[in-house]
């Protein structure tokens, strides 16, 4: 099954010999390793082992081959409702060793069984063994000349019965337990700790942008750092935050030539130019209008991102998230939204207090509806910034999640890279900057006529982006 008695060069090695009759038989060269091993040498090994033995033979045909030995999700898979893929495709490979018919016909079985219930066959993989297997496959990458070791302790130390099910993945936990403490430990040790480390900063590295931007600046601000929270805030909304919005052409415009993408831009400042009418004609009309379709746009962006569909629930979600940047800051809010001319009298103080229950309460309603690690992180960072001033915490949710959220769903539907949405983006970027310090250079600015302007340049990209996402 492994004879380990052929040299090691580094890696782990093993004669495989199978035989079809007393005078036919494979014999196989096997290795783990990340190099193949080169044709010559294992010749040279087969014969040189075959000598040893005293076997005289004849060649009838060589073959060559390669497993891939990994247990992370197979890249290659093919997709369908009614496709069902088995073999190494159906993660019927058993990592470790590269046996895979048993496991193959399992599943295929599985499968078969499931249908014929009409119930959905979905892969299996049994957790506790695919644990073991990771734990191996990183001692024989990190300690490659270890796996005789391995091998020869787990067959001399324990029943053959006992290791072919170990294999099979049916034994016991306590079986297990046995079979575990016949190997060399420290070995295993070693690699649960690499393990464990590797998981986490997997984990870390899978957390969303607004959780490190949140947390980040916290930090830098507890530090007395504003200043290079605002530097970092700046650039991230030049370098996203706008170009984001100025994507709208590319899917409102077929087939664009220069008179189309005039008439675009003559509709897109007509639709800005109905919102700055609204604040003019009412002010209190300008700011319910403008929460409104901005708690709509975040939530349907959001929720298109985690690839979820109910529009209403959307809507929900983003005036719960608008709302609990607002009314966590209630006295800033005031502050701005009468710069817009509107006044509100009410005791901060109280709000502030109401904004907590808001901010719990939605929270679990919307984590334990949809179960999104997206939409717990977000709650999570909703949290976070009730601690950092309004305007940081928004740019900050406005770059971390919104503007990440609509430039990763535009990249993928257009097929687009980074580069070419930024390049696509940048005449209109630069167009929003130059009205930005048209208006400022004519009346001078405040956060609240800042926010009017951008109620006024985001509202036909609501448009543009509410149309698009109803035709995917």
């Amino acid at each position: 099954m492994m004879d380990f008695n052929v040299p090691q060069e580094g890696f782990t090695q093993f004669m495989y010999v199978l035989p079809y009759n007393e005078n036919y038989a494979l014999f196989e060269i096997t290795r783990f390793g990340d190099k193949v091993i080169e044709k010559k040498t294992a010749e040279e090994i087969i014969s040189n082992y075959l000598i040893d033995k005293g076997i005289e033979y004849k060649i009838e045909r060589m073959e060559k081959g390669v497993i891939r030995m990994f247990n992370s999700p197979f890249k290659d898979v093919i997709e369908g409702k009614n496709i069902f893929n088995t073999g190494e495709r159906g993660g019927s490979l058993k990592p470790t060793t590269g046996y895979s018919f048993v496991r193959s016909l399992y599943n295929a079985k599985r499968i078969t069984n499931l249908l014929v219930d009409d119930k959905i066959a979905k892969p299996h993989k049994n957790k506790r063994f695919a644990y073991y297997d990771r734990l191996l496959l990183q001692i024989l990458n990190y300690n490659p000349n270890r796996g005789k070791d391995i091998f020869t302790q787990l067959f001399t130390k324990n029943k053959v019965e006992t290791v072919l099910n170990f294999l099979d993945e049916k034994t016991s936990p306590k079986e297990e337990f046995a079979i575990f403490a016949s190997l060399p430990l420290p070995l295993f040790i070693l690699s649960f700790f690499r393990d464990f480390f590797w998981m986490l900063r997997k984990k870390i590295s899978l957390l969303p942008p607004i959780i490190w931007m949140s947390v980040g600046s916290l930090l830098v601000f507890s530090l007395g750092g504003q200043w290079l929270v605002d530097i970092f805030l700046i650039i991230g909304i030049f370098v996203v935050g706008i170009p984001h919005g100025a994507l709208d052409h590319l899917y409102s415009v077929e087939n664009p030539t220069n008179k189309k993408l005039a008439i675009y831009m003559v509709k897109y400042l007509s639709l800005s130019l109905i919102v700055l009418f609204l604040f003019w004609l009412n002010p209190l009309f300008g700011v319910v209008f403008f929460l409104l379709f901005s708690s709509w746009h975040f939530g349907e962006t959001d929720f298109s991102h985690w690839q979820l569909s109910n529009k209403g629930t959307a809507f929900a979600w983003g005036i719960y998230f608008l709302g609990g940047l607002l009314l966590s800051h209630s006295s800033e809010t005031q502050i701005i939204i009468q710069e817009m001319g509107v006044n509100l009298n009410y005791t901060s103080e109280i709000i502030s207090s109401a904004s907590k229950i808001w901010i719990v309460c939605g929270g679990l309603f919307f984590s334990f509806k949809y179960k999104k690690s997206g939409i717990i992180f977000g709650v999570i960072s909703l949290i976070i910034l009730q601690f950092l001033p309004l305007i940081s915490s928004f740019v900050i949710f406005f770059i971390g999640q919104h503007s990440i959220h609509g430039w990763s769903t535009l990249k993928t539907k257009l097929d687009f890279s980074d580069y070419k949405l930024w390049r696509h983006a940048l005449p209109f970027t630069l167009g929003a900057i130059f009205l930005l310090l048209l208006m400022i250079s004519l009346t001078g600015v405040t956060w609240g006529q800042l926010f009017i302007f951008l109620s006024a340049l985001s509202f036909p990209h609501v448009y543009y982006t509410t149309r698009f996402n109803s035709r995917l």
